[in-house]
């Protein structure tokens, strides 16, 4: 069952469970500002770097389902975590992804009427 981490110092929190964390495969959603430099940004990539393989994305406005296909099929299949850091769009993007990894299909099998 997956672990879902959400509010405030959430972001601490974070630090802590990616310093713990070993030969993880992650995948990062963020908005523009986390691509930047920064003192959180900074703190997130020591956390992750030594010991796992982060791909990160970059998600900016409402994602739409080519994005989100492009992004999931740019993820391994067994990728143990799904990090979403940012606004809805953001985290409404990482939540598709993290669903349609393990069975790397395309979130237009699971809408109905869009466009």
């Amino acid at each position: 069952m997956p672990h879902i981490h959400f509010g405030w110092g959430i972001r601490q929190q974070l630090i802590e469970n990616l310093q713990q964390a070993k030969h993880q495969k992650i995948v990062l959603i963020s908005g523009k500002t986390l691509a930047q430099p920064g003192e959180f940004a900074d703190l997130l990539y020591q956390a992750i770097k030594p010991h796992s393989h982060i791909k990160h994305f970059t998600v900016s406005g409402e994602p739409s389902p080519d994005i989100v296909d492009e992004i999931t099929q740019q993820c391994d299949a067994d990728t143990n975590i799904v990090i979403g850091l940012g606004g809805g769009s953001v985290l409404d993007a990482a939540k598709a992804i993290a669903g349609l990894i393990p069975s790397q299909t395309s979130v237009m099998d699971y809408l109905e009427g869009v466009g």
